[in-house]
């Protein structure tokens, strides 16, 4: 196992502790986070509440005989509600580890180190009901803090429009539109700042009591000439295992060859009282 550096540490216990004690908290509702899937709920953290989701994630890509694994941990998100309707939203990539190898063999190249930090907010303008969907709008800028080679070079901005729809009984159906921008080093030097527009569909169903599965898909289309869409499929489980704790397994597929080629992961979500 990697030892994770002292700012990783120390970041998760920045974000577990951001939140003071409330008085006179809402009925805080069933648990529903924002992972494993790509697609992020409508639902908003209640003023009293904070949720904190974290996981790991191990990803495979190959190109041109160039093969890199790669992983990242614990990748958390702290939402924390703040006035009815609306939350804040404190996000740490985490501590990445990637290894490039090529096709001649020989040792692989190794590049580690902390990810960039993200903070934004989600409000909820409708709880939705019969055919109308719950909608949410999602706003976050990641920070250039992470170590060079992990991380932006700019803050970029990422925004979305999050939707569900309640299908049946067992059935549920949210998706997500919007726009990221991300910056990268340019082959000409110094940075190019590039723009996509992103999407997310995803099949949520309830197979027990606290047992439920998801199937979906997402992927970006480059608005940008230096960039490159990207379109996967992805599905997995969650068990609630107490009403305020949730573990999940995911894994997936790239569909395109910018895509990653697969992935898997696994995580937990903990909603605690501020």
């Amino acid at each position: 196992m990697w030892r994770l550096s002292f700012h990783v540490w120390a970041v998760a216990l920045f974000l577990m502790g951001v939140a003071p004690p409330a008085h006179g908290q809402a009925r805080p509702g069933p648990l529903v986070t924002d992972r494993p899937d790509q697609t992020e709920s409508p639902a908003v953290v209640v003023p009293g509440l904070a949720q904190f989701e974290a996981g790991w994630t191990f990803s495979r890509e190959r190109e041109g005989g160039v093969e890199v694994r790669s992983h990242a941990v614990p990748q958390v998100l702290a939402r924390i509600g703040i006035v009815p309707r609306a939350e804040l939203r404190l996000g740490f990539a985490g501590w990445t580890r990637s290894a490039e190898r090529g096709g001649g063999g020989g040792p692989a190249a190794v590049t580690s180190g902390i990810g960039d930090l993200d903070v934004g907010f989600k409000y909820g303008f409708t709880e939705g009901g019969g055919a109308a969907p719950a909608i949410a709008l999602i706003g976050m800028l990641t920070l250039p803090t992470g170590a060079d080679g992990i991380g932006s070079d700019r803050a970029n901005p990422t925004v979305r429009l999050a939707f569900a729809s309640t299908l049946s009984e067992r059935v549920s159906l949210g998706y997500n539109v919007g726009a990221t921008a991300s910056s990268l080093p340019a082959p000409q030097g110094g940075t190019d700042t590039l723009v996509d527009a992103l999407y997310t569909v995803s099949f949520g169903f309830a197979v027990a009591e606290r047992v439920g599965a998801f199937a979906e898909s997402f992927g970006t289309f480059a608005l940008s000439d230096a960039g490159a869409s990207r379109h996967a499929l992805d599905g997995g489980v969650t068990f609630q295992a107490a009403d305020n704790l949730q573990f999940d397994v995911s894994a997936g597929v790239g569909l395109n060859s910018a895509a990653d080629d697969w992935f898997i992961g696994a995580g937990i979500a903990v909603r605690v009282p501020r």
